[in-house]
């Protein structure tokens, strides 16, 4: 069950508490659900991932809002995650809602696990019989980068959906257009303000046709 409310601020006390249980190893910031280009409301140890208050939602926070079952699923966690200048983590999100229901916010625990991989590599090496491991995925396959600039996420998300064609976006049919903007849709790319443009220029599109397809696919998904 996800966290009920009264307002956002009220979660800072519970950001807190888990900061100060977790150390400096681990990065807590708080989302306002309502304003994802510039999500990020409360942020510690933000070095962590580079990331401050005023940067927008990530990839994975954008996959998850538009699932909408934040309500039944309250909770993701061992979502495996890097920052943009490679440090792996390993996230976890709380989704926070309103006294009405309405998502306001997630709750992330972002936990640096690039020094612990450091020492088990190390480990493995002068303990005989010492497994290193690895860190898991999440099991819905959700993978995150944290990095704050709303319009580098979206890029990255429209690419990421391009690399699963074997040929360039402007020899689309179509059915491969409506296809990726589906997809696209699906990640969560248009709760984004300005991700049509993006989409346009990355796809070789005119912004007018990314509209056609979008309203297709968003009555489609009614």
């Amino acid at each position: 069950m996800a966290l009920t409310v009264h307002s956002l601020e009220d979660v800072f006390t519970l950001a807190d508490f888990i900061g100060d249980g977790l150390g400096d190893f681990a990065e807590i910031v708080v989302h306002d659900a309502r304003d994802l280009e510039s999500s990020i409301v409360y942020i510690r140890n933000g070095h962590l991932s580079g990331r401050k208050v005023g940067d927008g939602a990530t990839d994975a926070a954008l996959k998850l809002i538009q699932e909408g079952d934040t309500a039944q699923n309250g909770y993701v966690v061992g979502v495996a995650a890097k920052s943009a200048q490679g440090r792996v983590f390993k996230s976890s999100t709380l989704f926070v809602h309103d006294e009405a229901g309405n998502l306001i916010g997630l709750l992330c625990v972002n936990f640096d696990v690039s020094a612990i991989e450091t020492l088990i590599g190390m480990l493995s090496k002068f303990i005989p019989g010492y497994s290193s491991g690895t860190v898991d995925t999440e099991p819905r396959g959700l993978e995150e980068t944290l990095q704050g600039d709303p319009d580098e996420t979206v890029r990255r998300m429209v690419r990421s959906v391009l690399a699963g064609y074997p040929m360039p976006p402007a020899s689309f049919s179509s059915m491969q257009k409506h296809e990726a903007i589906l997809k696209m849709y699906n990640e969560g790319v248009f709760l984004m303000k300005g991700a049509v443009s993006i989409v346009a220029e990355e796809c070789g599109m005119s912004v007018a046709t990314v509209y056609r397809y979008l309203e297709k696919v968003r009555v489609e998904n009614e």
